[in-house]
């Protein structure tokens, strides 16, 4: 009985939702300022006074595509091909990002050094929720670990 009142909810709401948007974007709004000076928008326009159309949907116009054109005459040379956007353009720009992300990279190795080699006991929650202090040998690999990202990021 559940699945009988489902199927018969999903067979009439769904289209009709589905339906819905079409017949609101075929709807005139009309749009006017009374004398007290507020705004009005409604599907209906006023008994007086200037009213504005405005038509919220609006299709594109289908354009067919361009047509290739003939050479002007057989000996003609070709026209020069259309040169590609501007691959320096796009390559200092992906070094421009790289640039930025290692400088990033290398202001978050220093600082995670500075946090490893000044002040006390260090913690840490491990893979299993459990919050452990740094040992002296997890400390020391983790300051190698710094430098070499130090290294890596943090040179021209």
């Amino acid at each position: 009985m559940e699945k009988i009142r489902l199927k018969a909810f999903l067979h009439t709401f769904v289209p009709a939702l589905l339906l819905a948007p079409a017949l609101t974007a075929a709807a005139t709004t009309y749009t006017w300022v009374d004398d007290q000076g507020v705004t009005h928008f409604s599907q209906f326009p006023p008994e007086h006074g200037q009213v504005r159309v405005i038509n919220p949907y609006t299709p594109r116009p289908v354009t067919p595509p361009a047509k290739p054109q003939a050479p002007a005459a057989m000996g003609a040379e070709p026209a020069e091909p259309p040169k590609p956007a501007a691959p320096a353009a796009e390559e200092q720009a992906a070094q421009q990002r790289l640039e930025t992300v290692r400088a990033d990279n290398c202001r978050k190795a220093q600082a995670n050094l500075n946090t490893l080699t000044t002040g006390g006991r260090l913690r840490y929650t491990d893979a299993e929720g459990n919050v452990r202090f740094l040992t002296d040998e997890e400390r020391q690999a983790r300051i190698e670990e710094a430098q070499g990202q130090i290294e890596e990021y943090c040179t021209e």
